[in-house]
């Protein structure tokens, strides 16, 4: 398969798995959707920072929105939520008689969401407030969310599998990774942050292709780049790679990459300034001034910590990224052969033979982000989520290290272990891999919520 087109078979698979996936998957059936439903419908009104009240933080919604959440969840917060049981599409689409009543608002908690910033749900309000503007009521409101997202994702990853002068084998491998595929038929936020990745790197890419960045990739980059660490401030490691035509044959100066990088920074700096008061823990001793505190004090078992935790739970969390687990609640999880079959593709891609040996420095940045991105993300998710000087980080998911694929993929591409000939076999069971991949997660979730 011709790389040129990779971004052709993309669309071919992911848009028909996509809109199934939106039908056949309940609402709300996404890691805390409901609370990214009530931000992005926030953002559709022009509000961009929420607000603390009576030990919550969140903002005011149309009351429809959360007895359209109570009616399929049981409970309007997030930590009284109850397993949502199979039902028939049609009793979903019953709930299109509730109307939206946008003047009729009640406080709701969206702790889990109201911290990230607007540029996180851009294409779901987009969506709402088309929906709002044609008088769609609650749930027209929701699938409009879900269906916007899906194009934005489908349109900024096929972008970045264009844009891509190599390395498109590494970036598809994780565009339909079953995990991937479920976020973005949903309304989080993750679907628009792990497109806007792939776009950042591969903008990187070309950059280094290249050996300069052009004043469109550049400020292209740099969007795609705000949009990663405002989102989630533990990925801007990621931003290094912007150096890319610095460690090319080329060797252009530093000033475009840097303004790139800091972009990305100050702009996250930013935001935790201005929503630093949103901030409202739900976990009994947790303080992330007081964590702090302990880490600085005991700096050695906060680091044995970390590393115990890499190695007893690396390999679940690796297979869960991977795609072991979808749905919420409960957490689904899909036949052990597959996750076998993508391992198998991401042994697949250096055989591609479609990426070039890059410079040692940049293929050596490229390795060490992984180990790096991994313990930033452990070590916030300890600092936010965990009782002060706690001995396990028990809120770390599959999904918070989807970001550490592509670079793990590109790394793996980088090495170039394959044999020419042999590269168009490769490329064929990628494809096929990839293809099985997001039909088998569609018929999981047809299998099991029985939606017809």
């Amino acid at each position: 398969m011709s790389g040129e087109r990779l971004w052709i078979f993309y669309l071919l698979v992911v848009a028909p798995a996509g809109l199934l996936l939106c039908i056949i998957t309940p609402p709300f059936q996404v890691n805390d959707e409901f609370q990214h439903f009530f931000r992005a419908y926030q953002v559709s009104c022009l509000v961009g920072l929420g607000r603390a009240q009576g030990g919550a933080a969140g903002g005011y919604i149309p009351v429809s929105l959360t007895l359209l959440v109570k009616g399929f969840l049981g409970a309007r917060t997030l930590y009284e939520v109850t397993p949502v049981t199979p039902q028939r599409f049609a009793a979903t689409l019953g709930w299109l008689s509730l109307k939206l009543s946008p003047g009729q608002k009640i406080f709701a908690d969206f702790s889990a969401t109201v911290l990230y910033a607007p540029t996180s749900y851009l294409p779901q309000a987009a969506g709402i407030a088309l929906a709002r503007f044609a008088g769609g009521g609650a749930l027209a409101c929701f699938y409009a969310a879900r269906l916007a997202n899906l194009a934005a994702a489908l349109a900024m990853t096929a972008a970045a599998l264009r844009l891509a002068p190599f390395g498109r084998y590494a970036l598809l491998v994780i565009a339909l990774l079953p995990t991937v595929l479920f976020l973005d038929a949903s309304v989080s936020q993750d679907a628009w942050m792990i497109a806007a990745l792939l776009l950042f790197l591969a903008l990187c890419l070309r950059a280094y292709d290249r050996g300069a960045w052009s004043v469109r990739s550049a400020l292209i980059a740099a969007l795609a780049g705000i949009v990663l660490t405002v989102s989630k401030a533990a990925y801007g490691p990621i931003l290094l790679l912007a150096l890319a035509p610095c460690f090319s044959a080329r060797r252009t100066g530093y000033g475009v990459p840097v303004l790139i990088i800091l972009a990305g920074l100050l702009s996250c700096v930013a935001w935790l300034a201005a929503s630093h008061g949103l901030m409202v823990w739900h976990v009994v001793g947790n303080d992330p001034t007081q964590q702090m505190g302990f880490v600085l004090h005991h700096k050695r078992y906060t680091a044995w910590l970390l590393t115990h935790w890499v190695v007893a739970y690396g390999p679940f969390i690796l297979a869960s990224a991977l795609g072991r687990f979808v749905g919420w609640p409960p957490e689904i999880s899909l036949p052990g052969w597959e996750i076998n079959l993508l391992c198998l593709g991401f042994v697949a891609v250096p055989f591609t033979c479609d990426m070039p040996r890059l410079a040692p420095c940049y293929r050596l940045l490229l390795a060490l982000l992984i180990p790096v991105t991994v313990y930033v993300v452990l070590g916030l998710l300890y600092l936010s989520y965990e009782p002060v000087g706690g001995p396990y980080i028990g809120v770390a998911e599959g999904r918070h290290f989807i970001p550490v694929l592509p670079l793990l993929a590109l790394t793996l591409a980088a090495f170039r272990l394959g044999v020419p000939a042999f590269a168009p076999a490769a490329r064929l069971v990628l494809a096929a891999n990839i293809a099985l991949g997001a039909v088998c997660t569609v018929v999981t979730m047809w299998s099991v919520y029985r939606p017809f």
